[in-house]
Parts: C-alpha cells; structure tokens; sequence
C-alpha cells in the first residue's frame, strides 16, 4: 500500500482528479464522480482483517480492525517508511 500510495496519482497528490465516475452510485459511492478532486488529506491504511463476498455482477470487500492509519497530504511522506520495509523484505 506504501508503493500504490506513490505510483496512483489519484491517491499521491491532492490536486489529482478521478479519471471515471462511479457505474451505478449509490450512497456509499455517490461522490465517485469524473472530475472530482481527491483532497487535501489522502492515507495509508493496514487493516487486521478483510471479508469479501462475489455476486454474479461485483466482488463485495469488508474491511476490518483499523491496526494501522499513516495519513499524507503527498504520499511522499511515506517514502522512509517504503524504504524501511523493502529493506526488511530483503533481510
């Protein structure tokens, strides 16, 4: 998630714009629109856990047990934190 948060343009900058809006929105996916900014606060979150369900039109993610929350303004901000797990993968 560290890598994505920097190579996504939609999740690195706050000034990026979403390229597609939402298929068919509904409450939760409404503001999903072509155009729109993302913000001026983006994050990096680790969960403890997932659920995921697949219907015959779309697979379904529950996310669970916030363990970890690194919030940016620019995804660079975690590059330390990219550079420090690489290392350990490596070890």
């Amino acid at each position: 998630m560290l890598y994505a948060s920097m190579v996504c343009p939609y999740l690195a900058r706050p000034n990026a714009r979403r390229g597609l809006s939402a298929a068919q929105p509904d409450e939760m996916t409404s503001h999903v629109v072509r155009g729109v900014a993302r913000g001026s606060m983006g994050a990096v979150v680790g969960f403890g856990e997932y659920e995921y369900a697949v219907t015959s039109s779309q697979v379904l993610f529950r996310f669970l047990d916030v363990v970890e929350f690194l919030p940016h303004d620019t995804a660079d901000a975690h590059l330390d934190e990219l550079r420090a797990e690489l290392v350990r993968m490596a070890e």
